[in-house]
């Protein structure tokens, strides 16, 4: 039997991580197979609010969460046997290896999920609705928002960028979200801008298709006017080039 621990508290600005009384986790593990663990992780001050059990889950045989914003704790055992033996009893019948099954309520983003039987891995038509329950209150009392959009103005622009000038269209619009028992909509004024030519910028070079150049063919952003468009789409193209490929990355050819 052996105990060990591990620091998750990384801080932000780099230099040397925080105290491992804020976020860490722990196993103590026991038996000859190094499966065989019991483990817990923990945090504070994290938004999230969730009560669950799992049963034979990934690796774990069991798993608990508690999570009330102040207090987030995670356990889980890790027992191999046990695992197996759970997974066969509550897997579908038509499946020789079962997904395990999650128990519990968790609310995030304005939702609640309620998992009842739920399976973590497959969702069939045929399974009950009350296995895995998902409500919006604010769509119960106020009901479901429904979109609309209206265009503005259409405006033609240029994008400078460090290689050429990009003529471009800008299409001012005004998307509203109103709920049928709520009084007032929800506006946003964006804008939609589309290079006549696409921007370039290289690729992440993580992948064999990835690693020539990319580019900008449109973009959406909240903006109240030309300008301001016009402004979003040079700084994240900018961006995507000093990110990927310096800061006195060119592209190869400009035809704009």
């Amino acid at each position: 039997m052996h105990f060990h621990s591990q620091n998750l508290n990384e801080h932000r600005g780099g230099g040397t991580p925080g105290s491992k009384f804020w976020n860490g986790r722990c196993w103590l593990h026991f038996g000859k197979d190094s499966r065989h663990s019991l483990g817990l992780e923990w945090s504070f001050l994290h938004r999230r609010l969730s009560i669950g059990l799992d049963l034979a889950t990934h690796d774990h045989a069991l798993a608990w969460n508690f999570c009330i914003g102040l207090v987030n704790l995670y356990f889980h055992l890790d027992y191999w046997p046990m695992r197996q033996w759970l997974s066969h009893k509550i897997k579908r019948r038509d499946q020789k290896y079962g997904n395990g099954r999650e128990i519990g309520v968790s609310v995030f983003d304005g939702a609640v999920m309620i998992d009842v039987w739920n399976d973590p891995m497959e969702h069939r038509s045929m399974d009950p609705k009350w296995w895995h329950i998902y409500l919006v209150p604010k769509d119960i009392f106020l009901g479901r928002a429904k979109y609309s959009e209206r265009i503005l103005r259409t405006s033609r622009v240029e994008v400078p960028m460090p290689e050429a000038v990009y003529p471009a269209t800008v299409e001012m619009q005004e998307a509203t979200w109103k709920r049928p028992r709520w009084p007032w909509s929800l506006r946003v004024i964006r804008a939609e801008i589309t290079p006549d030519k696409p921007i370039p910028f290289p690729g992440k070079g993580e992948n064999s298709w990835d690693c020539g150049e990319d580019a900008t063919h449109s973009m959406t952003c909240c903006a109240a006017n030309e300008q301001e468009a016009v402004a979003a789409l040079v700084k994240s193209v900018l961006n995507d080039r000093y990110r990927h490929g310096g800061k006195t990355w060119r592209p190869e050819k400009v035809d704009a």
